[in-house]
């Protein structure tokens, strides 16, 4: 069985439709632009909006919550609608969008923030149960690789195109600009991606086999691996501050340093998850993480090249593993993959928003090691429960 790529326009494998990878990846790309951005200009969001970063900061973690919106879909998905839920999210980004660039306050940033984050849950849980339908296994973690480099690009390329908007339009405007374009990729997508599932869908829809062990584990490998990066997201900033004298221009310039670290190491997955294997390569990325903290523990302090090699290393690290294990995901359930897909992807949002309230909590009261060995112990216990998953005897 031969797959057949071109870029990231689609992919082909013989008996079976061409996935329109492209069209996919492209709504990612917007809509993760969408959600990332408010993170990155919090500043200028909340001083427009007349609240403090921090009453901000909480507007958009009770936003990020609607990204469980993806537990219900499951079933559906599992019966094939994938191109049902996958406009149904692109519906909700761009009413998200309307909401932020036109409600100016801090209840139309909620309401706005919340419909992206629930746009891009269901966009991105429709997006990987329909590839773990229509791509084979063992040539999976190349189609889903690409479809991630859409989070990096978003911030990559997202950030300076919203910043130029901001400066000569408005502080709202990258959010029309956003809604606007996913409107008229709407019937692009609606025209390019199936109705229903292919024939071979719906015979892997058939198999019932439904191994909890396996489920259990790799959801919690995914949830685990989540926790190590965020509660060294969520406190790097302050500590490179506090400890190295770095201000706003140069977190910037690390922003897009990582932006690109991210870009590489989904693009790196994309290219050698499938050769080298999943879990292995889960494996791979999560004892980069622990290296890497490790570099930290040791000499983070006193140094501020290896503070910010650290930090580039964990999170490539943590992109590289991520992403892989996506692939894991995407197969554990058999019959009902987007059923599991749709939990992991429920449950990722509130492990992100403990790991975000977790590390805060720690570098406040002790500084960035202990953040650290937390982040050490989770990713560690990823490769445990990944490992014990078995998933790929189940494919």
């Amino acid at each position: 069985m031969s797959v057949e790529t071109a870029g990231v326009e689609s992919v082909a494998v013989a008996g079976r439709p061409r996935v329109p990878l492209r069209v996919l990846t492209l709504v990612k790309f917007l809509l993760s632009a969408a959600l990332r951005l408010p993170y990155v200009f919090l500043g200028t969001v909340s001083r427009n909006l007349g609240i403090s970063v921090a009453e901000g900061g909480r507007l958009l973690g009770l936003g990020e919550l609607a990204g469980i919106s993806s537990l219900l879909i499951g079933p559906s998905l599992d019966k094939g609608r994938h191109r049902r839920w996958f406009l149904s999210g692109m519906t909700a980004g761009i009413v998200g969008c309307a909401v932020m660039a036109g409600v100016h306050s801090s209840l139309g940033l909620l309401i706005g923030f919340a419909a992206v984050c629930m746009g891009v849950s269901l966009c991105t849980t429709a997006g990987h149960s329909f590839l773990g339908a229509e791509i084979p296994y063992a040539q999976r973690g190349r189609a889903i690789g690409l479809f991630e480099t859409s989070w990096a690009g978003a911030l990559l390329v997202g950030a300076p195109v919203a910043a130029v908007a901001m400066r000569f339009i408005g502080w709202w405007s990258p959010w029309l600009i956003i809604g606007l374009l996913v409107s008229v990729t709407v019937p692009v997508a609606a025209a390019r991606m199936p109705g229903h599932g292919s024939a071979s869908h719906d015979e892997a829809a058939s198999d019932t086999t439904f191994v909890w062990r396996a489920v259990i584990s790799t959801v919690a490998a995914s949830n685990l691996l989540t926790v190590a990066a965020v509660v060294v997201f969520s406190t790097f900033g302050p500590w490179l501050e506090d400890v190295h004298g770095v201000r706003d221009f140069g977190l910037g310039a690390i922003a897009v340093g990582l932006g690109v670290t991210e870009l590489i190491a989904s693009g790196g997955s994309a290219g050698y998850a499938d050769r080298i294997g999943k879990r292995r390569s889960v494996w791979l990325g999560a004892l980069v993480m622990c290296g890497a903290a490790l570099l930290l523990i040791g000499f983070g302090n006193t140094s501020l090249v290896v503070a910010i090699a650290g930090i580039v290393m964990l999170f490539g690290g943590f992109e590289f593993g991520f992403v892989s294990l996506l692939s894991v995901v995407s197969e554990v359930g058999g019959g009902r993959r987007a059923t599991v897909v749709g939990v992991d992807h429920a449950i990722v949002p509130m492990m992100r928003a403990g790991g975000a309230a977790l590390g805060t909590l720690l570098y406040s009261r002790s500084g960035l090691r202990p953040v650290l060995a937390v982040s050490i112990i989770c990713a560690l216990s990823s490769i445990v429960a990944v490992q014990a998953s078995g998933a790929e005897r189940f494919r």
